[in-house]
């Protein structure tokens, strides 16, 4: 008998429904899960896709889940330019997932099967077939996992996560905190049985990147797993090892930052930009700073010095606890999650929160760097900066490893790779060999066993400029 799962609130009122209802409420729920570009739980599926899916009289199907308060949706269809937002509404999102199936619509289930072989065809660029043939290569440890989310371990992991809501959303009283560890536990479970699933039916959702679009980073179920989790995965039975750049996120952004400011048009862009400023005046005197045989206006001396220190910083792994010292800050994980929030992905507020005034009293031009950047779009930085490190992590390291060895097992999770124990030293030299011919600097790059998280070695790299 054909049969599909699906993962549905787990309410008698979602149990009532069609499965075609059913399983619309699993597709927002795992683009929800799995792409990162969806704002606001609000998921962009295509006319063409519901048409194809759930036959013509979708419309209707949307509208009796509209009216029962069991989605909402964004109507803001644009022939070739956008589609409709779909999102569960909060009452259903507050509450547990349940596992189900659809049994008995098998036109349903053949257009789900149809649709996931595309999606799941291999890419045909080499380097990226290489990635999909060893996704094929995974196995998951299911019972361990399992065993691992019911451990007193996993309430440690449990408290770390209620602490990090706390720290960006506020303090929590004790029905939201005991909600909330549900709903970590439901998670794992969710992906436990999610990766179970893709490597038994070679479904690994790899979104290749596409030079003319604007994502260029390699998706695929790896990329989306919890990292408490990965210490499960494994290659003819041996767990995988993690080289991971420290301060990954700072460090690219400096490089991107230098690179932004080295173009003439930009940098002229950008001046114009902190003219308006009342607060850059000092930068714009016709004072000239002679150094090492070179003569700089002062707002190219300021911001070349910012550059290098920030380089220093974030090449030794200190870039966190420098700005935590400057702003007499404790809890690194706290600060570093504030931090991306308030900082690197923040829209630009006219009332600056705390880390981000400790960064600019420091780092003034590269402050004002992200607001010039973010004038119109505040998304636009993250986006460009995913571009950025796409491209280098992919066109310079991972094809280069590929070019010399072939047949070597290696996943990309964005900034990090995965590789086998054996081929670690060999990864990190190409690592180190690739920045330092482009940017004559190497990052500090750990080395995590990821079958043992407590295990991790760090490996202090010279850095030169």
């Amino acid at each position: 008998m054909l049969k599909e799962k699906v993962f549905i609130p787990d309410s008698q009122d979602i149990a009532e429904l069609t499965e075609r209802q059913k399983y619309l409420l699993s597709y927002i729920f795992y683009e929800r899960k799995f792409n990162k570009i969806n704002k606001n739980d609000y998921v962009s599926i295509s006319y063409e896709t519901m048409r194809y899916t759930f036959g013509a009289n979708f419309k209707k199907m949307v509208g009796q889940l509209e009216n029962r308060g069991i989605i909402e949706v964004r109507k803001q269809y644009i022939k070739g330019e956008h589609s409709h937002l779909y999102k569960i509404t909060n009452k259903y999102t507050d509450i547990g997932i349940k596992v189900s199936f659809i049994c008995n619509d098998r036109k349903l289930i053949l257009r789900i099967r149809e649709k996931r072989a595309a999606r799941n065809k291999p890419p045909k660029q080499k380097e990226l077939k290489m990635i999909y043939d060893n996704l094929l290569k995974l196995e998951f440890l299911t019972d361990e996992a399992k065993s691992f989310i019911n451990s007193p371990e996993f309430i440690t992991i449990q408290d770390d996560r209620i602490n990090r809501k706390k720290i960006l959303n506020g303090a929590i009283n004790d029905f939201d905190e005991a909600k909330t560890r549900m709903n970590i536990y439901e998670t794992f479970l969710f992906y436990i049985e999610d990766i179970t699933d893709s490597i038994k039916n070679k479904s690994f959702r790899f979104t290749p990147k596409f030079p003319k679009k604007r994502e260029a980073r390699v998706y695929n179920i790896i990329c989306n797993l919890p990292r408490e989790l990965r210490r499960f995965l494994r290659v003819n039975g041996e767990p995988l090892f993690n080289l991971d750049i420290a301060n990954s996120q700072p460090f690219f952004f400096v490089l991107w930052a230098d690179k932004f400011l080295n173009d003439k048009a930009n940098f002229s862009k950008f001046s114009a930009f902190l003219r308006r400023k009342s607060s850059f005046s000092v930068y714009f005197s016709n004072l000239q700073i002679a150094t090492n045989n070179q003569t700089y206006s002062i707002l190219s001396y300021e911001y070349k010095r910012e550059v290098n220190l920030l380089k220093t910083l974030t090449c030794k792994g200190e870039f966190y606890e420098y700005l935590m010292k400057l702003g007499n800050v404790k809890d690194r994980a706290a600060f570093k999650t504030r931090f991306f929030k308030n900082v690197i992905f923040s829209k630009v507020y006219p009332d600056k929160p705390n880390e981000r005034l400790i960064f600019d009293n420091h780092f003034p031009i590269i402050g004002a760097l992200m607001d010039y950047c973010k004038r119109d779009n505040h998304a636009q930085l993250p986006i460009d900066l995913q571009k950025f490190e796409g491209d280098f992590m992919f066109d310079r390291i991972i094809f280069s490893i590929f070019r010399e060895k072939p047949k070597m097992f290696l996943l990309t999770i964005h900034d990090s790779i995965l590789c086998m124990e054996r081929d670690v030293q060999y990864i990190r030299g190409v690592m180190e060999n690739e920045f330092f011919k482009e940017y004559q600097l190497t990052p500090k790059i750990k080395t995590e066993n990821e079958s043992n998280l407590k295990q991790t070695r760090d490996f202090n790299i010279p850095v030169s400029f």
